[in-house]
Parts: structure tokens; C-alpha cells; sequence
């Protein structure tokens, strides 16, 4: 036969739900039981989990400096314990540890509840949580989305002639209607190498500016820089203010992958 304290963390394992079951020694907050669910949620094996602080069995992950999953955890714990009422935590980013030591983004929802005796003592702090990563991130990429879809109307509205080309081959990644008339170019440029449809340009230097700024990172400004472009069947001397600036396809990224070639006169 199983004691009473065996019968226990057995019952609370099985139970439906991803939680823990904490002692109230602060700082540790040992794990007394963890159940099935919760087990299958992080990957883990259930003897590296139990008798261990909570906080030694999901470190925060240190390549977050700013990350503040650990504190928020400690505040609900703390609370419960010392207020012997229940805490809900803020949706947190708390990465998780994988199996070869590698960190996860993880985002989770979670309660912690004191269990209290008849005389007033915190016996055990239940840590109910729930993973909320998928929804989360979804709702990231969604914001995402409409932030480009906002950024590209405006873009292609703007009151100056712009457009954006991308590595080595100078493909047209975006380009609006002031850039079309000024180049004498159509929207199926898209997706093309720019000095195809406009081989006067390359025989120019134009190709050896847009790949110093890619390649260096420095944006180019022209002043009354002389272009010779065809217009209405005549080629055409004219002089131009233009700016080419290093274009980045992530805001994180560490190297340019094209220009945003912008006339600004």
C-alpha cells in the first residue's frame, strides 16, 4: 500500500491540467509533484523536475538579459505565500530549456494558489499554467502582417519616386508610380533585375553605387548628379538629388541586402 503522502502526488499527477505543486520554502519553492500534463507540455522526465527549486529547473534563458519570466514567477509565488491568497500572472515570455540545452520562445499564462490548514498555514502553492505560445506568436505575425500591408500602402502612395532593389543582381523588390515615370519603367520591373529594362543606366555607374552601399552599409547622397535617360524617344541630360540608402530585409539583420534608391529633387 501506498502512504498517505505517496497517495497524494499520485492523485495530483493524474490530475487534468499542467501544475505543480510547490512548497512554500521560499526562495526555492521546492517542486513537490508535477503532473502528467505539464510533463508532456515541457519535454520533461519527471525525475529531473521533483525535489528541485522551480527556479533551478527553468532558469531564465540567458540570452534574454531583459527577460522578466523568473521575477514575474517569484512575485505570484510570493504573493500566494505571504497574502495566503490566489495570484494571476500576466501572459510572460518564460523560454524553456530542450533536451540538448537549447532554449525555446515559450509565452504562458499562469495561477499560483495557496493550499492553507484549518490553523492558517501555507502548506503547498499550486502553479497552474497554460502554454499560450501558438496563439501569441500567431497574433505577432498577424500585427506583422498588417504593419507591411499598412507600410507598402504607404510606400506606394509616397509623394517622391522610390523603390527598393535587392542583392547582387539589383532585383526590383518594390517600386511606386513617381519611380515609373521618372524611370519610364512599368510594374513589370517586379521581381526583375532593374539594369534589364534599363541598360543605359548600368553603362552609367549606377550598378557600382547601389553595390558600394549594399556592401558597405553607407548610403550614397547624389547632388545635381548628371543622368542621361531616355524620354520620348530622346536621350536626355538632367541633373538629380537623389539619396541610395542601405536597405535591410529584418530590422536585426547585420549586413544590408539591397538599397532603397529614393529621388529627392
Amino acid at each position: 500500500m501506498l502512504d498517505s503522502s505517496e497517495n497524494f502526488r499520485a492523485a495530483f499527477e493524474a490530475v487534468t491540467g499542467s501544475c505543480l505543486l510547490l512548497q512554500p520554502d521560499a526562495p526555492a519553492y521546492t517542486v513537490v509533484a508535477i503532473t502528467d500534463e505539464l510533463l508532456g507540455v515541457l519535454g520533461l522526465e519527471r525525475q529531473h523536475v521533483v525535489g528541485k527549486s522551480i527556479f533551478t529547473v527553468f532558469p531564465e534563458n540567458p540570452a534574454l538579459p531583459q527577460a522578466t519570466g523568473a521575477a514575474e514567477l517569484r512575485t505570484s509565488l510570493e504573493y500566494a505565500r505571504q497574502e495566503k491568497a490566489h495570484h494571476h500572472m500576466p501572459v510572460v515570455r518564460y523560454d524553456i530549456a530542450a533536451a540538448e540545452g537549447v532554449f525555446e520562445e515559450r509565452y504562458w499564462s499562469a495561477n499560483s494558489k495557496p493550499v492553507v490548514s484549518p490553523a492558517g498555514e501555507v502548506l503547498y502553492i499550486i502553479h497552474a499554467t497554460a502554454e499560450v505560445t501558438a496563439q501569441l506568436l500567431a497574433e505577432k505575425k498577424a500585427q506583422a502582417l498588417r504593419q507591411v500591408e499598412k507600410t507598402y500602402s504607404l510606400f506606394l502612395q509616397a509623394p517622391v519616386a522610390v523603390c527598393i532593389v535587392t542583392g547582387p543582381q539589383h532585383i526590383v523588390e518594390l517600386a511606386n508610380d513617381e519611380i515609373h515615370q521618372f524611370l519610364g519603367t512599368t510594374p513589370a520591373i517586379i521581381g526583375k533585375p532593374l539594369f534589364e529594362a534599363l541598360p543605359a543606366a548600368k553603362a552609367q555607374g549606377f550598378p557600382k553605387l547601389l553595390d558600394q552601399v549594399r556592401t558597405t552599409g553607407q548610403p550614397f547622397y547624389g547632388t545635381e548628379y548628371p543622368v542621361t535617360l531616355t524620354l520620348n524617344g530622346r536621350e536626355e541630360l538632367r541633373y538629380y538629388n537623389f539619396v541610395y540608402q542601405p536597405y535591410y530585409e529584418q530590422p536585426t539583420d547585420k549586413a544590408p541586402w539591397g538599397c532603397s534608391a529614393w529621388r529627392t529633387t
